[in-house]
């Protein structure tokens, strides 16, 4: 079996749309207690996106501080100011963009399955052994 690269999919396109989407939902609607640590963890998720350019900075990033000034703001006396909640987008997708994702990585892991499998000569002759009847695996 020949494993070569594919070019990138309009799924991978559609799928990294659909993560922003959920987590601006997500985020609008964040629990009180659950609030920063739901803009952080979606900025950050969706960082790995953008990286992987399958979203585009600018208008991602600006989609998630959108939806971060939805949250509500529980204790008024500390209400989320779009400086705040920007600056928490921004460290968070910084973060996230340290780790690229394309769309690719379930392929690229099996792929070095792949490469790992067939160069291990152990593996080999255990195969070999076990479809010529010749294994002492009794399982």
């Amino acid at each position: 079996m020949c494993l070569r690269p594919r070019p990138r999919g309009i799924g991978a396109i559609r799928h990294s749309q659909a993560v922003l989407a959920r987590a601006c939902i997500d985020i609008a609607n964040a629990p009180k207690g659950q609030q920063e640590l739901t803009l952080n963890n979606w900025s950050l998720s969706v960082g790995h996106y953008i990286a992987g350019g399958l979203l585009k900075y600018e208008p991602t990033v600006e989609a998630l501080v959108a939806a971060g000034m939805h949250m509500a703001s529980f204790d008024k006396r500390h209400p989320w100011t779009y400086k705040a909640v920007k600056h928490k987008v921004l460290r968070s997708v910084r973060d996230g963009m340290k780790q690229p994702m394309d769309g690719d990585e379930a392929y690229r892991a099996m792929r070095a399955v792949h490469r790992r499998v067939l160069d291990d000569p152990q593996f080999d002759a255990e195969v070999i052994a076990v479809l010529t009847g010749g294994g002492d695996d009794q399982r």
